[in-house]
């Protein structure tokens, strides 16, 4: 199907990376070059795989912004190729054999006349190679026959033609039927989320006028997903230390921002948004799911400052509410009237066949089944949202949902071109479980800003049409209401600040302080204002009122026990408004006007499925029903005790998770004198068996602290900010910086309602130097309660005053409180000005990005270079390198991974930019020459890197003259000595150390003697200096044979105890990125160790440097003898330890009266659990679980173990306590809280 594709739509950069694209398709092995950079003519090249010589083909990109302004194209092309011409003739000795342009502008088809038949001749003519040009026609019917593209650059068409585009394609058969469903779907679809759920008074809430993007943050689950995130920019502080010392935990990327980045959408298309109650979870979808119908259905997007780039990626939206999801999975049918009952239907309940009847429901009853949901799928770009997991009370239904959802995206993904599915749910507070597999990627909304709460307000103010003297008196309040903790606290959440201004608006500067009372007075001037336009609001106000609140108790305690999904049909509402008239005493002849009342003025209640009704937001619900419960609690004089009171009914819900936020807003309704019993429940809950050993009582305390259910009485506030801070003491926060597989918690407290305390409590904690990951849960709690002007302050004063071990310590902590990219100059200088800046420092000071003290100090920066150049400093910065020892550090990151370092092109540019500034630095000149020649074979391909010796010669040679005989070249020439090739054997070597012969030379002579025993005995025997003992010892142990290593047994065990604590850990290192290397390269295979002595008797270190090399027999047979039972204090082999036996807890080869004492004794000497253990074990606990036993086992003595385990061992713990709970209605009927009513 032909298209005139909009290329202009693109701009240059997505237009030359679509080019890019369309040659890879059609050139598997073509390498593409990053825009805007020096490339020398080059926007990609592709070689020839059925040839050995070097040559290749150079494409080149050319963007017009407006083709139709040329009057002459042919002009335009000539003149472009003759500029470009001195480049194309530089390359051809390179290896250019063909010249390929590709652009834009449309080619003209007259006989010899035309733009086409005049610039082939002018290339045959002109450019020494054969060339050609490929027009914008050529584009197009090259993207023909790629759908995938089409919607990858979906703004390359629009309107009607995608929709075409998007049924017709791949589809033969019923596309007028299937096109007139999707396009009916889209436009219900469309009219229905047209406003903002939780409508402002007397405003018509065009969801595109008022939304405004929430700040999200990732939550990687997977070492994958981190690496990936770094990548991107998207990181939380605590994984990318030292990535950007300058960004604050609040300045995130919006979330709809980041989802709608095609690159986000490329690594992580399965994303799972989580948020507290009003944080706009729904709305974000909701829009989300609206652009793209409106992009489909050709409809203006207008540009509402929603932070988001408006060239996005089109997708066919499906919007699926997962409580009507789980009523279709249990038998019923959501969309009928009486929703959630079953009816007596055969068809097969899934995750497709639900969506084929949500398109047959709002297209009008088109026919459209399961084979039509496949092949829509099949030929288009996907996005599905699942809205409100946690909506779906009951574990066992929500687990069912979560597993269909998986399994039923899992089919979709691998029929459709491009799928992305987002989960919307609120943190699991109690439970850990049912939880997403590790390809989702999570992302935690954060609060907004103050910029952000401003421009909402003036959203606000224009679409409600206010006056301008108006406006500026609501925007004075507001701005003066937002510099008050309390007040600003209460605006961070959009539907909470969506509530103040209306209060705003309507009482001035008279605002409540209280969560509860914010929403006490939204409702009281809603239904003041309804009282004036309804005679039965106001006649029956307060009845109106207590009916809301007696509806809310009934459908959240029914949706908990999963009967209803917080829906009630028009029938049994009814009956529900007659039964409370009755049971309360009322005239039963009320019941017909206040059910009118209730459905058609007040509009909490709304009627989103034509039968049913429910509250228009969660939030209320929660509300209303905690205000009904406060109200109608027992009174309970002594003598008379009667059940149901308001300390009975705070138990109940308390401990019950899906009543959190229920709970928050009833503490809220608590009198001063009240609040006194409220703090002995709390108490009493921190006693009880399996709460004492989580942390999830200290949170509700920090929640109803945060809410400020405690201002009225600071005696209470008092304790209950002590019972918070004694549970940051005993590591009851500690998974707030874990965040891997525990309960998803943040600790955040407002100032005047226990923030001070907080952060003094938490560097009081630091001052006694606790084990590192206790620091950094520590400090974690640090960066989200203490402003950073607090932490320089405080670091300053540390880093001034303490000296050796402390000093050290400090340093290492401000760089993860992200105080050292805040200091300036004169304060880092003051800090290091009588100081020695030892190899910890420097290394320290590279990870902050902050080398330019070094620049002062000649011989610091030269010792920098060397611990670089040693290995004992690796620098892993992502982005733009900003000083020479990021440069030298970016060759080796790349070159460590058998093949071209993937940040080469910015190289060259840094080296510009550099010229002028620190050229008289040590080593500048060696840098600028070492990296030129490392830059100069980034074109050569990844294969022919791994066969032949040339690139790792030139870039090893060129170093050791450089800077002289350093390890990382030593390094690169034992990676080298592994590529595949029979002509390179080391002809003419004499031994390893031949000095006339060049390095890699030299280590691939002796890896092509990996057999020979007596060869390698001589070799470490004639092994001398320093250098030369760890070089031998690298290549034998990293390409020797399993008989050769035991022969030298001894040897290597000698040379490896003779090793200073700093050689050590070095080679060990360099043995694991020369083992990964290779695996990633393929072909490797483990080393398998059959000598029983060896296996049994040898020495831990020598075990340990091998332990990436051996076979998984090799390793159990070594872990049994040698690194299980070991008790030594070397971190080296103790995290050896960890790693194996975690892994082989997850295989079931060690239980956990095994692996707890292992995992004990290696936190003792090494203060932490390391990334690769930290997954053994979550995946352990994700497959297995942590028995109760042993949870509380850790749980007892949290000291004693890696932060990683003691959230898991909690939320282990949590998921128990939730499998545990009662029914808050099942409590209240066996209690009989209403027997008395």
């Amino acid at each position: 199907m032909p298209f005139d594709y909009q290329f202009e739509n693109l701009g240059e950069a997505r237009f030359q990376h679509l080019c890019q694209a369309l040659l890879a398709h059609e050139f598997p092995g073509v390498q593409c070059f990053p825009i805007h950079q020096p490339d020398g003519g080059r926007d990609a090249i592709s070689t020839s795989w059925s040839t050995d010589d070097d040559s290749f083909t150079v494409y080149q990109v050319k963007y017009v912004r407006r083709p139709s302004a040329l009057s002459q194209p042919w002009k335009w092309f000539t003149d472009t190729v003759e500029a470009e011409l001195p480049k194309i003739t530089k390359l051809i000795p390179a290896g250019a054999k063909r010249y390929v342009l590709l652009t834009n502008v449309p080619g003209t088809a007259h006989l010899d006349s035309g733009s086409i038949d005049i610039v082939r001749q002018f290339l045959h003519d002109t450019v020494p190679i054969p060339s050609q040009c490929l027009w914008r026609d050529d584009l197009s019917r090259r993207l023909d026959s790629h759908p995938d593209l089409r919607w990858a650059y979906s703004e390359l068409i629009t309107g009607p033609d995608l929709l075409r585009l998007l049924l017709a394609s791949g589809l033969r058969d019923n596309v007028q039927r299937r096109t007139l469903a999707i396009s009916a779907y889209l436009t219900d679809q469309l009219n229905l989320d047209t406003e903002v759920r939780f409508k402002q008074i007397e405003l018509q809430n065009d969801l595109l006028d008022l939304f405004i993007d929430v700040p999200a943050m990732i939550r990687p689950q997977s070492k994958r997903q981190i690496h990936a995130a770094r990548r991107l920019g998207h990181l939380r502080p605590q994984h990318a230390v030292g990535h950007d010392p300058t960004r604050e935990q609040n300045e995130h990327p919006g979330c709809v921002a980041t989802l709608l980045d095609s690159r986000f959408q490329d690594q992580f298309p399965l994303v799972v948004v989580q948020g507290a109650p009003g944080q706009g979870k729904s709305t974000i979808v909701q829009y989300m799911s609206q652009i793209h119908r409106m992009r489909l259905l050709d409809r203006d997007i207008p540009d509402h400052n929603a932070g988001h780039n408006q060239s996005f990626r089109t997708r066919l939206p499906f919007k699926v509410d997962l409580r009507d999801l789980s009523t279709w999975l249990a038998g019923g049918n959501p969309f009928a009237t009486g929703a959630g009952q079953p009816e007596g239907q055969t068809t097969l309940r899934s995750l497709e066949s639900f969506l084929a009847e949500q398109v047959v429901q709002h297209s009008g009853g088109a026919g459209f089944d399961v084979s039509d949901v496949q092949a829509v799928v099949r030929a288009s770009a996907i996005l599905i949202v699942f809205d409100g997991l946690d909506e779906i009370a009951d574990l066992t239904r929500r687990a069912t949902v979560t597993e269909e959802l998986c399994r039923g995206v899992k089919r979709l993904k691998a029929l459709a071109i491009d799928l992305q599915c987002v989960v919307t749910s609120r943190p699991s507070v109690f439970a850990e479980s049912p939880s997403f597999p590790e390809e989702y990627l999570y992302l935690e909304l954060r609060s907004i800003t103050t910029a952000a709460c401003q421009t909402y307000a003036d959203k606000w103010i224009r679409a409600k049409g206010i006056t301008r003297r108006d406006a500026s008196e609501i925007r004075r309040v507001l701005t003066e209401k937002l510099a008050q903790p309390h007040l600003a606290e209460l605006s961070r959440n959009p539907m909470q600040l969506a509530i103040l201004l209306s209060l705003v608006h309507s009482r001035g500067s008279s605002l409540p302080e209280k969560r509860t009372a914010l929403y006490d007075s939204y409702m009281d001037y809603f239904v003041s204002r309804e009282s004036e336009k309804s005679s039965v609001v106001r006649d029956h106000r307060e009845l109106l009122v207590e009916v809301h609140g007696y509806l809310a108790w009934v459908l959240h305690a029914e949706a908990e026990r999963s009967e209803n999904g917080g829906r009630v049909s028009h029938s049994k509402l009814s009956t529900l408004v007659r039964e409370y008239l009755r049971e309360e005493g009322h005239d039963g002849t009320l019941a017909e006007a206040l059910f009118a009342g209730v459905v058609e003025r007040v509009v909490a209640l709304v009627s989103r499925i034509e039968g049913t009704f429910e509250f228009e937001v969660q939030p209320l619900r929660e509300y209303f029903a905690a205000r009904y419960l406060y109200n109608t609690a027992t009174y309970s004089p002594t003598g008379a005790e009667a059940p149901g009171t308001l300390p009975d009914r705070f138990d109940a819900m308390a401990r019950n998770g899906y009543w959190l936020n229920v709970t928050r807003f009833y503490a809220g309704c608590f009198s001063k004198g009240e609040i006194p019993a409220l703090v002995d429940r709390l108490e009493e809950l921190l006693k009880e068996p399996m709460y004492e050993h989580t942390s999830y009582g200290r949170f509700l305390a920090s929640m109803l602290l945060g809410d400020w259910v405690f201002s009225q009485h600071p005696r209470s506030m008092k304790k209950v900010i002590d019972i918070v801070l004694d549970g940051v003491e005993r590591r009851c926060f500690i998974n707030a910086a874990i965040r891997y597989r525990g309960p998803d918690t943040t600790l955040l407290l407002p100032q005047r309602s226990g923030r001070d305390e907080l952060i003094d409590k938490c560097f009081t904690i630091l001052e006694d130097e606790p084990p590192f990951d206790f620091a950094l849960s520590t400090i974690a709690i640090v960066t989200e309660n203490a402003p950073i002007n607090h932490r320089v302050e405080y670091c300053l004063d540390a880093l001034t005053n303490k000296e050796g071990a402390s000093f050290t310590i400090w340093l290492m902590y401000s760089l993860y409180l992200h105080v050292l990219g805040r200091l300036d100059g004169e304060q880092l200088d003051a800090v290091f000005r009588e100081r020695t800046i030892d190899p910890i420092h420097l290394d320290i000071l590279v990870k902050g990005g902050r080398t330019e003290l070094l620049q002062e100090r000649p011989e610091e920066y030269r010792r920098a270079i060397d611990l670089v150049l040693g290995r004992r400093i690796v620098v892993r910065h992502h982005g733009q390198p900003r000083s020479w020892i990021e440069v030298l550090g970016s060759c080796f990151a790349g070159l460590q991974q058998w093949g071209p370092p993937v940040s080469l092109g910015r190289l060259g540019e840094h080296m510009e930019d550099e010229k002028d500034v620190d050229e008289g630095l040590p080593f500048a000149e060696q840098i600028r020459n070492f990296a030129t020649v490392v830059g100069e074979h980034n074109e050569i391909s990844r294969g022919k890197w791994s066969r032949t010796l040339l690139p790792w010669n030139d870039i090893v040679e060129t170093g050791r003259r450089e800077f002289g005989d350093r390890w990382a070249f030593f390094e690169l020439a034992a990676q080298a000595a592994g590529i595949r090739s029979s002509e390179e054997k080391g002809s003419g070597l004499r031994d390893l150390f031949d000095t006339d012969a060049a390095l890699c030379e030299r280590a691939r002579y002796a890896r092509l003697r990996a057999g020979d025993r007596n060869w390698w005995s001589d070799t470490l025997q004639r092994s001398s200096d320093r250098l030369d003992q760890m070089f031998s010892a690298l290549v034998l142990m990293s390409w020797g044979s399993a008989k050769t290593i035991a022969g030298n047994a001894r040897a290597l065990e000698d040379l490896l105890r003779s090793c200073c604590d700093v050689d050590w850990p070095v080679i060990v290192q360099s043995m694991r990125r020369i083992d990964n290397a290779v695996r990633r390269w393929g072909g490797r295979r483990g080393l398998n160790i059959r000598d029983q002595e060896l296996a049994c008797r040898g020495s831990a270190r020598l075990i340990a440097s091998l332990w990436p090399r051996l076979s998984r027999e090799s390793q159990d047979m070594c872990y049994e003898a040698v690194i299980g039972p070991y008790s030594g204090n070397d971190g080296v082999v103790l995290n050896i330890c960890q790693r194996a036996t975690l892994t082989r807890l997850r295989a079931g080869k060690v239980g956990w009266e095994t692996a707890l004492p292992r995992i004990a004794a290696a936190y003792r000497a090494m203060g932490s659990l390391d990334s690769a253990a930290t997954y053994f074990l979550g995946r352990h606990v994700a497959n297995k679980g942590i028995p109760r036993k042993v949870a509380v086992s850790v749980l007892d003595t949290p000291e004693s173990y890696p932060a990683e385990l003691i959230a898991m061992a909690e939320g282990a713990l949590r998921y128990q306590l939730s499998e545990s709970v009662v029914p808050v209605i099942e409590v209240a009927k066996a209690e009989g809280w209403f027997r008395s009513r």
